[in-house]
């Protein structure tokens, strides 16, 4: 039996962002993390819950819909920051190519030198058991490892 199978396909920090904060021109949506449906099958990713080494966590909701389909190859950007027009109320925007959910924040959430971020499905998989993740993504400023094992967890 076929299972429907999200990943982590990139974190992406603003490596600009000191630059951009001694400007006065923070932007938070210079910073993202993008799942991937590497499935066969459509992904509903409503619920699913990512956490970052730093311990800054969300949950991938949106306001007004019970789910947010991934279709087979489909990625989803989560930015940082606001939309591009502050007076839209939408949090997220479905499109072919890419969905993209804006976390709406005002600070930047991942290090520039290295952090690691765990998916999981549901904020309870995680608090019931934070070994349960479904994937995870390393990364460091020289390069994205991701074939160790973060430490003290198991594979």
């Amino acid at each position: 039996m076929r299972r429907p199978r999200v990943r982590i396909a990139n974190v992406h920090p603003d490596s600009h962002r000191e630059y951009r904060l001694a400007q006065g021109l923070p932007r938070y949506n210079s910073e993202w993390i993008e799942l991937q449906n590497v499935s066969e099958l459509p992904v509903n990713v409503a619920g699913y819950f990512i956490i970052n080494g730093g311990g800054y966590e969300f949950q991938i909701n949106v306001i007004g819909r019970e789910s947010l389909i991934l279709r087979r190859g489909q990625s989803m950007l989560v930015l940082t920051g606001m939309p591009d027009n502050p007076k839209d109320p939408a949090r997220c925007y479905i499109a072919e190519e890419a969905t993209r959910i804006f976390l709406q924040r005002q600070e930047y959430i991942w290090n520039v030198e290295e952090d690691v971020a765990f998916l999981y499905k549901s904020r309870e998989d995680y608090e019931n058991d934070p070994k349960s993740y479904i994937d995870y993504y390393r990364y460091t400023r020289m390069a994205n490892p991701q074939s160790e094992t973060p430490s003290g967890v198991e594979a």
